[in-house]
């Protein structure tokens, strides 16, 4: 019965913890997504309003621009004129064209634009942020491309501490369910101890009521029979 019952209750606390778990790691994960484009929306704002400053003409200007952001900010850093061309870029040289990318004509439509993909020219897979912004009349596009093994590492972390802390709390309420249920069943055993003796015809057994609810009553009803037991055992044995 004792290991029924502590089963039982491991079984629902496991669940429970399980369930939990996996609930948290997956409003964290969309939780820190949403931050890390927030923030990237806000750097990349920033990068907008910095960029009015610079001769657009001036190409060592824009290259010294991205890579100094790039090293600032630690994302990838692209400048992007109106028809979709890479005038600047912190890792790469190569004037692609980019026009068709989500995020570049998302900037385009003067939205933030988002997208995750693997870059063609880097192999590493990027969280894309872009906007458009307008200088002297001629509207260019600010990108920032953050590693996605930067933010899943942020999850990671996020998950060992869940799961840590999960199993801290699983140790914690094994030990609560074994006293629990010890504390619950020690009544009953008892009871049926000493039930198994007067049954074997020991009539001096005293039983202390104890437990509480339905317990409480039994033992208190046990103790009473055993009583009478005793007083007629005490009457026949006059009468003989």
């Amino acid at each position: 019965m004792r290991k029924q019952l502590c089963y039982s209750y491991l079984a629902v606390i496991i669940l429970a913890i399980l369930g939990t778990s996996v609930a948290f790691c997956s409003l964290g994960y969309s939780y820190l997504k949403e931050e890390n484009y927030n923030r990237f929306t806000e750097e990349v704002r920033l990068l907008a309003g910095e960029l009015k400053e610079k001769d657009m003409a001036e190409q060592e200007s824009l290259n010294r621009f991205v890579e100094g952001a790039s090293k600032r900010i630690d994302a990838r850093i692209s400048i992007i004129n109106g028809q979709g061309y890479v005038i600047a870029d912190s890792e790469s040289k190569t004037a692609e064209n980019h026009k068709h990318r989500k995020e570049v004509r998302e900037a385009m439509q003067g939205k933030v634009g988002k997208d995750v993909r693997g870059s063609a020219t880097t192999g590493i897979s990027y969280y894309y942020t872009a906007l458009k912004t307008t200088i002297n009349g001629v509207d260019y596009i600010v990108r920032i491309a953050m590693p996605q093994k930067n933010v899943n590492q942020l999850i990671y972390n996020l998950a060992v501490s869940i799961v840590t802390i999960s199993v801290i709390c699983l140790a914690i309420a094994m030990l609560l369910a074994y006293y629990f249920v010890r504390k619950i069943t020690e009544p009953v055993y008892d009871i049926s101890e000493k039930a198994e003796l007067i049954a074997g015809g020991d009539y001096k057994i005293h039983i202390r009521p104890t437990g509480t609810g339905h317990i409480y009553r039994l033992s208190r009803a046990l103790d009473h029979m055993v009583e009478s037991l005793r007083e007629n055992q005490k009457t026949l044995e006059k009468q003989n």
